[in-house]
């Protein structure tokens, strides 16, 4: 992706995010709170399996390698971000791009950050940067996950669904 494609924001862009959020880089220190994202948000599932922290802890990491090493292989000029609120990292946003569209690959917000407009304001952004550039936005929200309503909300439009999931797209 070149700068001005990226849907991070820059200074003078009138979409630009409110002054408390950022992002950079996902780096190799940021795995312990990549599990802490990844323990959290996969609560709805793991947590059907009765098992001791210390044996979910491990399960919970390999899924998040295998997930990170997938996402990174199907978009590998993607932006993978840590969304920081206040200086503290809050959660997780990546985003891969092509010629037609960028990819919502995978957001979350830690919980206690939650109900601060981060994703929605992360969302406005991204839906900006890609109008500019005549993009769409698409992204896959599970069934079950109570943010899809969220972004239903925001602008994305159902344009397919699968056993697990739908399939969302916003359109300039």
């Amino acid at each position: 992706m070149t700068p001005e494609d990226q849907p991070a924001g820059g200074a003078g862009d009138a979409d630009a995010l409110p002054a408390e959020i950022k992002l950079r880089p996902v780096a190799e220190s940021d795995e312990d709170f990549l599990l802490t994202i990844c323990l959290e948000t996969s609560e709805r599932v793991f947590g059907i399996l009765e098992l001791p922290a210390e044996q979910k802890g491990p399960l919970v990491r390999m899924q998040m390698r295998a997930r990170e090493t997938g996402w990174r292989q199907d978009n590998p000029d993607g932006d993978f971000s840590i969304v920081l609120y206040k200086g503290r990292p809050a959660g997780q946003w990546y985003v891969g791009a092509d010629d037609e569209r960028f990819t919502l690959v995978y957001a979350a917000v830690l919980e206690e950050f939650q109900g601060r407009g981060i994703a929605a304001a992360l969302t406005r952004h991204l839906f900006a940067a890609a109008g500019r550039l005549g993009k769409r936005v698409s992204a896959n929200v599970e069934k079950t996950n109570p943010a899809r309503d969220a972004w239903l909300h925001l602008g994305f439009e159902i344009v397919g669904e699968d056993e697990l999931h739908y399939q969302l797209e916003h359109s300039p």
